[in-house]
C-alpha cells in the first residue's frame, strides 16, 4: 500500500511538472519496488524519473537509468509501459544523434499510443519526428509528422500536459523552415503556460529563438546561441555543448560565435 500510495504521488507530482521533486522521491520509491518485486509499480517510477530527467536536462542520469528501464520494461512490462518506454527511447536516440533510431522507436510509440487513443503521446512523437525529419533533411515528410502533430493538439483540452514534450518540438520545426509567425505562436502559448519556468527552458527557448534567427540570417542567433552556450557551459554538459558545436558548423559561425575556441578546447578534452 505505501509503495502504490508512493507511485500515484509520484504521478500527482509528475502532471504538476515538479520534476526535481519526482526525483527525489523516485529514488526512494525505486528500490522499495524493486526489493518486492511490484514490477509494475517499478515501471512506473522508471517513466517518471527518466521523464522527469530528460526534463531538467539531466541527460547523464537519463542515460544511465534508462539502461535498466529497457531491460524491466522489455521483460515484465505491458502495452501501456512499452508506450512510454518506446517514447523515452526515442529521445535518448535523439540526444545522442541517432536520429533515423530514434524516428523507428517513436514510431512504436505511436503504434501503441493509436491503440490506447493517447493523443498526448501522439502530439509528441510526431513533432519530434518532423525536427528529426529536418534534420535529415526529408522536409516532405516532416511536413506531414507536424500535420498530424497539429491535428491531435486541436483534439486535446488540457494543453498543459503536452507544453514541454510537444512545443519544442514544433518550435524547432517552425525556426528550421524560417517560419515566423507559427514560430512566434507557437512560443508565446509555451510562455504563457509556462509562467514559472526554470532557467532550463529558458535556456531551450534561446536554442530555438538562435535556429530561427540564424536560419534567416540575422546575427541576433548568434547572441542567443551564446546564452544557451553559457548555460550549459557551466554545467559542463557535454551533449549540450556537441549541439552548440553542430549549430555553429551548420550556420559557419566559425570566429563570429564568442566562445568557439573555448567550446573546442572543452570538446577536445572531453
Amino acid at each position: 500500500m505505501i509503495i502504490s500510495n508512493q507511485v500515484e504521488y509520484l504521478s500527482n507530482l509528475y502532471e504538476q511538472l515538479k520534476y526535481d521533486e519526482v526525483i527525489h522521491l523516485g529514488t526512494i520509491t525505486l528500490p522499495m519496488a524493486l526489493e518486492e518485486k511490484r514490477y509494475s509499480d517499478a515501471l512506473y517510477c522508471y517513466e517518471y524519473m527518466a521523464s522527469s530527467y530528460f526534463e531538467v536536462g539531466k541527460f547523464d542520469a537519463f542515460i544511465r537509468i534508462m539502461e535498466d528501464y529497457e531491460k524491466l520494461c522489455l521483460t515484465y512490462g505491458e502495452d501501456r509501459n512499452k508506450m512510454a518506454f518506446y517514447y523515452l527511447l526515442s529521445l535518448l536516440h535523439f540526444i545522442l544523434r541517432k536520429y533515423e533510431e530514434s524516428i523507428e522507436a517513436a514510431k512504436k510509440s505511436i503504434k501503441y499510443a493509436y491503440h490506447f487513443n493517447n493523443e498526448e503521446l501522439l502530439v509528441t512523437n510526431f513533432s519530434n519526428i518532423s525536427s528529426q525529419l529536418l534534420i535529415l533533411k526529408q522536409r516532405e515528410k516532416a511536413q506531414i509528422a507536424m500535420n498530424l502533430a497539429h491535428y491531435y493538439k486541436d483534439k486535446i483540452v488540457n494543453t498543459k500536459k503536452i507544453i514541454i514534450r510537444s512545443y519544442m518540438g514544433m518550435l524547432f520545426y517552425y525556426a528550421t523552415t524560417k517560419q515566423e509567425e507559427s514560430f512566434l505562436n507557437a512560443k508565446q502559448e509555451f510562455v504563457n503556460l509556462m509562467n514559472d519556468s526554470t532557467d532550463y527552458y529558458r535556456a531551450n527557448l534561446n536554442l530555438v529563438d538562435a535556429f530561427l534567427k540564424l536560419s534567416s540570417g540575422q546575427e541576433e542567433g548568434v547572441r542567443h546561441l551564446a546564452h544557451f552556450y553559457t548555460y550549459y557551459s557551466k554545467q559542463a554538459s557535454i551533449i549540450h555543448l556537441k549541439i552548440v558545436k553542430y549549430c555553429v558548423e551548420r550556420f559557419q559561425l566559425g570566429s563570429r560565435f564568442p566562445y568557439y575556441k573555448e567550446l573546442n578546447a572543452f570538446l577536445v578534452e572531453n
